[in-house]
């Protein structure tokens, strides 16, 4: 097999390491998944360690929401979706957060995504309010995100890579380790693929 050839001599391991991600996004077929990354530049690939466990801080939002909705989560799907690591299947999506990448999981992953919600960050409150009707305002605050996390599933990953309605919606994954592949392998990847 000719794709084999080519990621054995140009990306070796990937498919032993990403085996389970290649089986269930079919190969790359209907297409992949990016990371955008503004503080590094990959020749070819490089191994990431990821830090789901760890207590990410958000860039955006008060750190009282992130715990809020960290928790909820975890009650969900247990584990802190918002320290995952985050990738799209829209190009767009990824650049917006710096050089976009080709994203691959290994081994072992847990994902989640919401069919209705592009970004949580754009969607959720920042923070939770203060004034005199607080107890009020923060509990439509909750309710506002309880309805929004109410859309996120576990399953359909290939359905948010082909379905063009989802290109740009974040997916967070939970693995211990995963590839950035420099985006000039992708056509010739797809070509591979579809040979």
């Amino acid at each position: 097999m000719r794709l084999l050839e080519f990621l054995e001599r140009e990306l070796p391991n990937l498919t032993v390491d990403c085996g389970k991600f290649l089986k269930e996004i079919r190969y790359g077929r209907h297409g992949f998944l990016y990371r955008g990354r503004g503080d590094l530049q990959i020749e070819k690939y490089k191994k990431f360690a990821s830090r789901v466990n760890s207590g990410r801080k958000p860039m955006n939002t008060s750190p009282e929401i992130h715990t809020y909705i960290n928790n909820k989560f975890k009650g969900i799907f247990k584990w802190w979706v918002r320290n995952g690591v985050f990738a799209s299947a829209g190009k767009d999506t990824a650049e917006f957060y710096g050089q976009v990448y080709l994203f691959f999981p290994i081994g072992d992953y847990k994902y989640v995504w919401s069919p209705e919600v592009r970004d949580l960050y754009t969607r959720a409150p920042k923070n939770f309010s203060i004034g005199i009707d607080m107890n009020d305002m923060i509990q439509r605050e909750k309710n506002l995100i309880n309805e929004l996390l109410s859309t996120y599933k576990d399953t359909g990953l290939l359905d948010a890579i082909i379905n063009v309605r989802y290109l740009s919606n974040e997916i967070s994954f939970n693995c211990q380790h995963y590839y950035l592949i420099n985006p000039e392998y992708e056509t010739e990847l797809r070509k591979e693929l579809t040979t």
